[in-house]
Parts: C-alpha cells; structure tokens; sequence
C-alpha cells in the first residue's frame, strides 16, 4: 500500500487505542503491513457499526469489485423475492426462457446458477469467451452442458451472467437499473459504474465499481440480518440459506458468497496408496506424504504435485485430488466476496467485523503479492482480537 507514514497514526487515532501491547494493536499492525506490501488502493475496516479505518491510497474513487459483484447479485436475487418477482430459489430457469424448457436444461434452476452447478460448459478464463462475445446472456443459453444440472460444483462465470437475464425479465427493468432503485438506493450508495457488453447488457460475473466504504455496506447488510435503515432489503431466512456451508459439493461454498472456515484439514485418504495404481506405482515419491496434515486444499495440492514431478491430472485424471485426499472443514468464522486480482469484502459475525480491500489493476501488479490471498485469514484474526480489547 502506497500509504507513507500516515496511515498508521491515523488508524490508531480512529480506534482510540491508547500506547500498550494491547491483543488488537498487533492484528492492526499485521494487517496494516501486510497491505502495505500487496500495494493496497483502498482499506475500510469497521466494527458494530464504528468505522475503525477508511483510507484510501489516493482521492477516494469507485474501484471495480470484479468477482465480487457476484455477491451483490445474490443480493439482488433476494430482492426478487422479497418484491414478490421470484417463487423461489428453485424456480427454473426456462420459467424466463422458455427456450429451455426442453431437454437437460429445463432442470436448471436460479439455484444451480447460484451455487456453480449448473452443469454449463464454461472456460475458467473470461477473457476467452465471455469478453469477445457480444451478449453475455445468449452466450450462457446458448452453452451445451457439460454435467448434469446439480451434479457437479464448477465455478462458472457464463451461468452467472445469465442471472443479469432473469433479473430484467423478473424484474421487467435491465439488471443494473433494478439494483440501483431496490438495492443501492436503500443502502446509501449513489457512487457506481457498470460496464456493459456491445448488446447494452451488464455482466452480473464482474464490471461494477464501487468505493470500498460501500462495497461495505454489503457485509453490514448481512450483519443486519437483511435490514437497512427499517427496510427490509432480502427475505427473512434468505441469508440463511445464501451463506449455509456445505452447498453444492463444496463446504466452502455458500450462493455467490464465500465461506472461510475456523480450521480445515486435509489428508490423504486411507488406503489411498493402495487402492489406486498409478499411486502405488509411486509410492516411495509420496509415502512421506501420508502422514502429514494440510491447511489447506491448496497446500496439499502443492506438496503432492512437489512429490510427484509433475502434473498429477496426466495419470491419475482430472478429479485426482478427491480420489487422493480427504476434505475436513470446521464451522465458519466469516463470510466473503472475492474478486480478481485480490478485492476483497469479509465478514465475521461474531465479532460484527466488516473489511474491505480494493487494489486497482497496474503493470506493476504482482500476482503473487499483490493478490493478497490472506486478508480474509488477517481479518479472522483481527476482529478475534479486537474483541479482547477492554
């Protein structure tokens, strides 16, 4: 972060901490470093409703929240149901497009497009087919379906977009415009941009800009229960359900929203060694392996692909990491939105904790920094240790 020497000084003057080794000063100082190396844009932390930090590294704009507009569409889906202009989360979604009302995909519903198992084929990158294409929309119902509709978790920006096309026809008014009046409005904020494919559609994937205090105002959103200023923004329960663990084949995974667990191991399976060939082929490689407990999925992937000298999926199939390890996560201790090159909205609910981090795209940006994959980790540990402060 490019921050000199105020930012310090200045946050410890917003929280009111006084000099001392108090157990939140370090988390502050961890967190304040930590995005001064990731070269940071724009920080907000607050905590029960007191901004403790809202700092920007120049004159506060609206930075696009890439992925993370994911988060706020789920928002809007539950707009839709508390304005009356959705059945459900298991509506089809040929009740829009009748077009698929045939076939496999009259089986997919808005929660499938929510929960990333819509079964759609999808290229990971967007720069490859979303981006080039000029709508969005006729581009993920055009999609043949690689899964069936429910059977596989795969994150899938091309079915996400398709929510812009439900929004507008629930709605009767394009996405953005209906998200502006039922859900920035009443939430306060009237500093945005989208970006718009050559149809005049926007993106409900990514392309929304927003200052980081309001990208805020999402997670105090959540902490609310679903309230803003004695509104009700979603449905009683819908919350609930768009950040319950264990959706979708994937515990991390909540609709459109993120889970960042209290802890998680894993482990390879037992008898995994034995039972499939080409690892027993390997066995002294990654015998030492067996024993050793992994943070986290990434962790292990990394350690065996190590050991194995080479690329696992070649031998062993592209679904090699379910057949070899075993996945065990703990209760979660915060929610979040993610966006590419590392923006970030992280809730903890125990602690009414809400952060953002925003970084803007530059060529000198460093993935391997810059991409800050701990914040969500850094602010678990912050909000448990601003709630020992006396």
């Amino acid at each position: 972060m490019r921050v000199g020497q105020a930012l310090a000084p200045f946050l410890v003057v917003a929280i009111g901490l006084v000099p001392g080794p108090l157990d939140g000063q370090e988390a502050l100082d961890e967190l304040i470093a930590a995005s001064q190396a990731a070269h940071s844009d724009a920080l907000f932390v607050m905590k029960g409703g007191e901004v403790l930090l809202d700092w920007s590294a120049a004159e506060p704009q609206p930075i696009e929240v890439m992925s993370a507009l994911k988060s706020v569409v789920a928002i809007a889906v539950g707009r839709l149901l508390q304005d009356g202009l959705l059945d459900s989360l298991d509506q089809p979604v040929h009740s829009w497009y009748p077009e698929w009302k045939q076939g496999r995909k009259r089986n997919i519903t808005i929660r499938h497009l929510m929960n990333h198992t819509s079964g759609l084929q999808n290229v990971l990158n967007a720069g490859e087919e979303i981006y080039p294409a000029p709508n969005a929309i006729q581009l993920a119902l055009a999609a043949e379906l690689s899964d069936e509709p429910g059977a596989r978790f795969a994150y899938n920006n091309k079915a996400v977009n398709l929510l812009a096309g439900v929004i507008e026809r629930a709605s009767g008014r394009r996405m953005d415009l209906y998200i502006q009046e039922r859900v920035l409005g009443p939430l306060g904020i009237d500093r945005y941009q989208w970006y718009f494919d050559r149809s005049g559609s926007p993106h409900a994937m990514a392309g929304l800009r927003l200052l980081a205090r309001d990208l805020a105002k999402f997670g105090e959103l959540v902490l609310s229960g679903g309230e803003r200023g004695g509104e009700r923004i979603v449905p009683e329960g819908f919350l609930d359900a768009m950040l319950r663990p264990g959706q979708a084949h994937y515990p991390l995974s909540g609709l459109l929203w993120w889970l960042y667990p209290a802890h998680q191991s894993v482990r390879i399976r037992p008898g995994a060694l034995d039972s499939l060939g080409a690892l027993a082929a390997r066995r002294n490689q990654i015998s030492e392996l067996a024993d050793r407990s992994f943070p986290s999925r990434d962790a292990a992937r990394s350690a065996f692909a190590a050991a194995w000298r080479g690329d696992p999926a070649a031998e062993l199939g592209e679904t090699w990491f379910d057949q070899v390890f075993e996945w065990q996560v703990g209760p979660t201790a915060a929610y979040y939105a993610d966006g590419y090159l590392g923006q970030y909205l992280v809730v903890v609910p125990a602690h009414a904790v809400v952060a953002v981090r925003q970084v803007k795209r530059s060529a000198s940006y460093d993935p391997e920094s810059d991409g800050f994959a701990g914040f969500p980790a850094l602010i678990a540990e912050l909000a448990s240790r601003l709630a020992a402060r006396p």
